[in-house]
């Protein structure tokens, strides 16, 4: 290899974590929002770079440990999502639940302490429920009980459990691959920067491909359930990892992990408002993608059960063809799908499948993140006319494009995708 690669791959790295301190330092001082999304696209260029880089385990978890702490010196750009996380956290240790009404029922409540009341005065779509699992609302109470209105212990706290799973990645994946996983700008702006901890969503199904793979299927049933009680959205995996164990384990797996959804939602049952759920999946739109052709096509009322019936075709497609090497790709290809067809896309949720990116050879995960990562430039946060929510036309056409290009690479190449990068036996190293 030639002398010069390590260093240039070194300052590359260097250079990435300088873009995520500009970032940060940007958030703070309150730098125009077409700056901050042009150096987080750079940032996603950057990364590339860092393929070449070799990495032990302690360098990878250092330097993902910088990115993170970085990250806690920014200020949520664009978002207000935290405000319900604090919302939600405080009525789970005040009333039991953070199920069941909803945060306009609150409104003129004078014995709200003032950290609730900050909460509540923040909280977007305050007469819709909330929609976060029974594990997130656990992280969301522990941050609440930490610093209540503060921002650094939900980070924190998503941190230090990235920093854990990571660590125990590299039991199993590439370290080049993972370094992808870890320091990719959108972990660390969409994840970290704007509070969003769908990386543990990743992380528990990422895992629980690790689990089947490895024959250990009670595990993979926990993990599944987990994840599940993370985000709803894990589910969709669920058939596809169960149909490669045979009947026999599958129902051992199903049991495991309704156990653990039932242990996780039980003290929530009599109270439980889906409400919320109800509302996001059949009123809210915002930079769909394959969405976007079928409404034009058949209209928006008829193409939300046309779009939940075609990924449910194409879970069962890859279901009827699962085989254990190749998971982590379908199960991949299947958020993707979900994405791609779904009538809501943030960026944030390409984080579902981020860690799964370290299991395949696909290109489209990372090219999903870098595209995504544009969700910031609508019309509403530029102050133009029109609809708030919708993206200026050409990053909409840049996104998808980007995505589809990604997309026709993958499906040309799929013959060298089909084993994906190796699992590892445990403890064996990684480069």
């Amino acid at each position: 290899m030639d002398r010069r690669a390590p260093a240039a791959c070194a300052g590359t790295l260097n250079a990435l974590l300088a873009v995520f301190a500009l970032i940060a330092i940007g958030t703070r001082l309150g730098w125009p929002l077409p700056v901050l999304v042009g150096l987080l696209v750079l940032a996603h260029v950057a990364l590339i770079g860092c393929w070449r880089e070799r990495y032990s385990k302690r360098r990878l978890l250092a330097c993902a440990a910088l990115a993170g702490l970085i990250a806690m010196a920014a200020h949520p750009v664009a978002e207000d999502d935290f405000y319900r996380y604090q919302w939600d956290g405080w009525r789970t240790l005040s009333h039991g639940t953070p199920y069941g009404a909803a945060p306009a029922e609150f409104f003129g409540d004078e014995s709200l302490p003032p950290a609730a009341q900050a909460a509540l005065d923040g909280v977007n779509y305050p007469d819709t429920p909330t929609i976060y699992g029974p594990l997130l609302q656990a992280l969301f109470a522990t941050s609440w009980l930490l610093g209540e209105n503060s921002l650094w212990p939900l980070r924190f706290l998503v941190l230090v459990l990235h920093l854990i799973a990571l660590w125990q990645a590299m039991r199993y994946a590439p370290r080049r691959a993972l370094a992808l996983v870890a320091l990719n700008p959108a972990l660390f702006f969409f994840g970290f920067v704007n509070l969003h901890p769908d990386i543990l969503l990743g992380w528990l199904l990422f895992f629980a491909i690790i689990a089947v793979r490895t024959s250990r299927v009670a595990t993979a049933g926990a993990l599944l359930g987990a994840a599940v009680a993370t985000k709803i959205s894990g589910l969709i995996v669920a058939p596809l990892l169960f149909a490669t164990v045979g009947m026999g384990n599958a129902l051992r797996a199903a049991s495991t992990m309704l156990a653990l959804l039932a242990l996780c939602y039980a003290p929530f049952l009599a109270l439980g408002d889906a409400a919320g759920l109800l509302a996001f999946g059949t009123q809210w739109t915002f930079n769909p993608g394959g969405f976007a052709l079928l409404a034009g096509a058949f209209g928006s009322d008829a193409a939300r059960p046309i779009a939940v019936a075609l990924v449910l075709a194409f879970a069962a497609a890859l279901a009827l063809c699962a085989k254990r090497r190749y998971l982590a790709r379908h199960a991949a290809a299947l958020l993707i799908a979900l994405l791609l067809l779904s009538p809501v896309v943030n960026a944030w949720y390409a984080l579902w499948f981020l860690p799964l990116a370290a299991l395949t050879r696909a290109a489209t995960p990372w090219a999903m993140c870098a595209a995504l990562s544009m969700t910031l430039l609508t019309h509403g946060e530029l102050g133009r006319e029109g609809d708030p929510f919708a993206l200026l036309p050409w990053v909409a056409w840049v996104q998808w494009t980007t995505i589809a290009l990604a997309l026709a690479v993958d499906l040309v190449g799929w013959r060298q995708l089909r084993a994906g990068w190796p699992v590892l036996s445990p403890g064996r190293a990684a480069r």
